[in-house]
Formats: structure tokens, sequence, C-alpha cells
């Protein structure tokens, strides 16, 4: 098979370089591997921007949310030793741990599956012991086993459960049942101070208040110590290619089985939709299943502050494709990509026009946005298109807008580049659009104009921060009147006011994410508590 496929490496290795200029992202390493070996593995990029140093092929990373199917495979081994049962409550193994709940008890499987109903969790500590004991103040939302909301938090407790049967650090349980085992002899089980200056610079945004744009500056990212369950190792592609090539094996590894083949049936059973906007999948115990054009992908994305990383098998052709980037930089497309490009070389088929990159102005739909909006208070707003490319008018100049999300925007200018634009439909055509606070509505808008809230909703409008690099900062603002929360990337969440004066996170009704506003001070709000991590009010827009 490998003759046939030098074709396909030589045109993915192309679209990275491609994509790669495209999107901004300074470095990406790619590993190509069957069920047998690795079969291909290329560097693209810069390891360090100012020092142009080149990314080298064994270069270690960050993997992220990927070392979660770790602790998930350890858990399977000592249920198969009958050491536990992940079906009992998790507060059998942790009786001290208590979490807020009118529902029945959560087991060690709703937490593996993300469908335990708690918060996602902010990382306002280092310390998974701190991080659970939030859950005695902010609950399970829904019963336990129904809705998807994935969280950090709940593989935190998985880890400390580990600890607390094995009586060792889960750096040490996972390099003891999973990664040697399997020979990763380049992977690492935490991420430690020492260990910084082996690793390549990791990016994050330059600006951390606001959407990046493509190609957008960066900043070295803010470095930490990890060694929790839920993202704390670090790996090369070559040893992650160990790893997918397990998994194409359904559990089965050199030396022997790491996993059975009931318990590898588990890990990747179809348990819950996890579905997206962008993408139609499911989740098992610690990795995430989609089916691609007849095909059973398995694999999972992972990020840390300035590492993202991305494992992918295809079950039914037996290859697979590790992923590793050293930036914020959204690379998660790229696997995907070479996936079609391998599968179309197998086959015979032109592999030519597959994967281009991102072009990041093309919104084939850009003239259902063209017009004049106004606001209730006069501001107008005009966007103009031109074949694939919808500009904002302002003045004299003329801006292009990024496209995002579907009916999201993004102008990179100074006047307009903390929001994005998001416009609104009704019967299916263009009626509005939002940026921030402010609201402008098109001439065919026939909807309400005027909204009334409780005055006191005037002291939680504001930008909000903390020390904590993860989520850094947000804002609220009070728009059509209802508070809507603005991540610094842009992403929107409604609030909506509960019984007790706290806020849902999100129009999801069993979202468990909250929020609370505090220190009442000459009206406005000084502290806002996200799902248990403190934020300050500060002064800038």
């Amino acid at each position: 098979m490998e003759p046939g496929l030098k074709g396909a490496f030589k045109r993915i290795d192309q679209f990275v370089h491609q994509d790669l200029r495209a999107s901004g992202v300074p470095a990406l390493v790619v590993g190509i591997t069957n069920k047998e070996r690795l079969l291909h593995l290329s560097a693209h990029g810069y390891a360090d921007l100012e020092r142009k140093v080149r990314m080298r092929p064994d270069a270690r990373f960050e993997i992220g949310s990927i070392s979660k199917s770790f602790a998930s495979i350890v858990l399977l081994q000592l249920q198969e030793k009958g050491s536990l049962d992940l079906d009992n409550p998790v507060t059998e193994y942790l009786p001290w741990l208590k979490i807020k709940t009118r529902f029945k008890p959560i087991t060690l499987r709703h937490l593996m599956s993300h469908t335990a109903g708690i918060i996602m969790g902010t990382d306002e500590s280092l310390s998974a012991y701190t991080e659970a004991l939030v859950l005695e103040r902010i609950g399970a939302s829904t019963p336990p086993g129904r809705f998807f909301h994935y969280s950090n938090t709940g593989y935190k407790v998985l880890g400390l459960v580990l600890e607390e049967m094995l009586g060792k650090s889960n750096a040490q349980i996972i390099k003891e049942r999973v990664t040697e085992p399997l020979g990763m002899k380049n992977t690492e089980t935490m991420i430690w101070n020492d260990m910084r200056e082996r690793l390549p610079v990791g990016y994050w945004a330059y600006h951390d208040d606001r959407p990046l744009p493509r190609g957008g500056r960066l900043a070295p990212s803010t470095w930490f110590e990890s060694e929790t369950a839920d993202g704390s190792i670090v790996s090369t592609a070559s040893d992650m290619a160990i790893y997918v090539r397990m998994l194409l094996n359904k559990g089965m590894a050199p030396k022997g089985r790491l996993i059975s083949e009931r318990s590898y049936e588990m890990l990747t059973q179809r348990l819950v939709d996890a579905s997206s906007a962008d993408s139609r999948e499911h989740y098992g115990l610690g990795l995430r299943v989609m089916s691609v054009k007849g095909h059973t992908y398995i694999g999972h994305t992972g990020g840390m502050l300035g590492f993202i990383s991305e494992i992918l098998s295809d079950m039914d052709t037996g290859v697979g494709v590790v992923t590793l980037n050293n930036s914020y930089v959204d690379s998660n497309n790229i696997a995907m990509n070479a996936l079609a490009i391998l599968n179309a070389a197998i086959r015979g088929r032109n592999i030519h026009g597959l994967a281009h990159p991102r072009d990041s102005y093309e919104a084939k739909n850009a003239s259902e946005y063209r017009g004049q909006y106004v606001s209730l208070e006069g501001r107008r707003l005009l966007f103009r298109s031109h074949r694939d490319r919808l500009h904002l008018v302002d003045g004299n100049k003329s801006i292009p807008l990024e496209k995002r999300e579907k009916d999201t925007f993004l102008a990179d200018d100074p006047s307009y580049h903390l929001f994005l634009f998001k416009f609104g439909r009704a019967d299916g055509k263009v009626v509005e659009v939002s940026h921030g606070a402010d609201w402008y509505l098109r001439g065919s808008y026939a909807g309400r104009r005027v909204f009334s809230h409780p005055k006191t909703w005037y002291s939680c409008a504001g930008h909000y921060r903390t020390h904590n690099p993860w989520p850094s900062n947000f804002r609220v603002v009070l728009r059509k009147g209802a508070l809507v929360l603005i991540h610094h990337d842009g992403a929107e969440d409604p609030l909506t006011m509960l019984r007790d004066g706290t806020f849902r996170v999100g129009a999801d009704r069993r979202c468990p994410e909250r929020i609370e506003f505090r220190e009442i001070f000459k009206g406005k709000a000084m502290v806002a508590v996200l799902s248990g991590g403190h934020y300050a009010r500060v002064s800038s827009p």
C-alpha cells in the first residue's frame, strides 16, 4: 500500500503548507500510520517565530484533551480486573466528594462520557481537588446520562479516583499502564517547568480580548504546570501514531492487549450524541466517533495554552492521522482533509482536486447580507458584496469581512475588532445584525423593537478579567432586553436569570454553566463568578 501513497503524502504536505500560510498557524507536525507502522512524518513551519527555528518532526507537544482517553483506558483496565464498576456512583470511590444534585447519583460512566450534567470548569486552580470541590456549589443541571456537556472537571475527578484506588499520582499511573506498555518512549505524562525549553514555543493571540483574525498577531503563550487527568500529556507525532495504531487494532498493542475487545467497544461506542453546528458525531468513553461517507472515524482533539492537537483514525481503511500545532489557531481541518486524500489514493482516485486551504473571506451567500441596517438610535451600517466577498463600508473604507460560523463575520479593523457581526434571520431572510451591545435592523425587519428588563441588569454589563490564562476575560452586554455573555473569541451565550438570582449561561435549559454578579458598587457589579471562576470588572471597553 505504501508505494501507492507517496503521491498522497506529497499532496498532504502541500496542503498543510498552503493551509499554514492561509491560517497563520506557526508550525505543524503530521504523522500518518496504518495498523502496522508509521508511514509518513513531516514538519512544517517554525518552532520559534522570533528566532526562526524550524519545527522538527520529533518535537514534543502538549496534546491536551486527547489525554482523557488515556485515563479512560486505565479505568476500563480496572473494571476488567473487577477493581471497580463504571456504573457505580463516583462517591463510592471518593466519599468526600459532594455534588449538588436532585437527581440520581453520578457514575464513573457518566463522567467518562460527559453526561453527568456538570460544568465544563474554568481551570481557575491547577488543583484537581479545588475544581472538584466547586461541584458542591454548582451541581448537576440534568439527570445523568441524558445530556452531553463537555467537562474537564469531570475528568479531573476521574483522575482523583485513579489516584485514590492505586495510591499513585495520575502521571505515574498513565505512564505505567498506557504509555510504557505501548512503547511511547518520547511521551511525558505531566507538564512541569523544567521541560519548557524542550518544547516548541506555544503561541496565543497577542490581544486576548477579541476574536483573532486569520493570520493575526500572535505572542508566546503563558506556561503552567499540570498533572490532572483531563489534559497533561506531552508527546510526539510518532509516539501518538503508536497510540493511533492501538486504536486501529482495537486495543491490541505489539506486546499484547492494552484493553480487552469488550473494553475497546465501550471506549469507542456511540454512547451519546455530541453533534455540533459543524459536525455530526457521537462520544464514547473518552473518544469521539463520526460517520464520514460511510466510514467510521474515531479520534479526539486537544487544546492547551499555545498547542492544538488531533488524532483521527479511519477504522475501515485502517489509516490514521496525527496533527500537532504550536498555537491557539485551529488546525483541526487538516486531519480530516488528510484522510480524504489518503482514502482517495487507496481507491486509485484523483487526489489533486482535494483539500484547499481555508479562504477566510469567502462567503458563497454574501449577497444575502448586503444592504443598509439602522439602529433604534439612528446609527447606520452599510454592507456590500462582490462575488463571494462581504464588505463593511465605513466612510471611504471598504473593510473585507472574514466568514466565521453561519451568519457570523469578523471585521479586522480598529473600529470593529472587539466583536463579531452576527446576522439574524426571519423566515430564512436576513433582517438584523448585532455587534456587541449594538443592534441594527434592515427595512424588512418586522419583529419587536421595544424590550424591557430589570433595572438591576444594568449593573451586570461590563468587561471582566482574571489572571487565569484560560478563559482570561469576557464581556457582558445588554441587547434587545437581554444579557449576553461574549467570550474572548467572539462566541456568545444568552444569560437567563434563575430563581436564586444567578444566571444560566447558554440557550439550552439543560446547560449547567452559571454566572453570578457580586459586590455591587456605585451601580456596577465589581465581581462576576463564572462557574466557580472569579472575574473582576475592568475599565477597558
